[in-house]
């Protein structure tokens, strides 16, 4: 898997495989879902897009991790239904995106009604 940096974006700095995870548009430092998509949060910085219909449902296709790069605090991925923006708490004064494909670079799925198998 190949990772590199996009640039620093407003406060986010957004790091992207060479191809994106289906079901979603990186469009600045935010994550837009497709429709047919949710998001899965695993932690407060880690978040998970998976397919919500089809032959693919429950298929993880993407995991988004906001860790802070400037200062020594924290990164929180925010979340609406549809979108996902990394957002500095405490000290830290800018976040990076790292996007990769799969539940963590590997296949996943989710389990309904449970943890989501994560």
């Amino acid at each position: 898997m190949r990772i590199f940096a996009i640039g620093l974006i407003g406060l986010a700095a957004v790091l992207a495989t060479s191809k994106k995870p289906e079901g979603v548009e990186i469009q600045g430092h935010t994550v837009k879902l497709k429709a047919g998509y949710a998001f899965h949060r695993a932690s407060s910085n880690k978040v998970y897009s998976y397919s919500i219909a089809g032959p693919g449902r429950n298929q993880i296709s993407g995991t988004y991790k906001c860790d802070c790069d400037k200062g020594s605090g924290s990164c929180n991925a925010d979340l609406t239904k549809t979108t996902l923006t990394c957002t500095p708490a405490g000290s830290c004064t800018g976040c990076q995106l790292t996007v990769t494909i799969g539940k963590d670079g590997k296949l996943g799925m989710l389990r309904p009604g449970g943890d989501g198998g994560l």
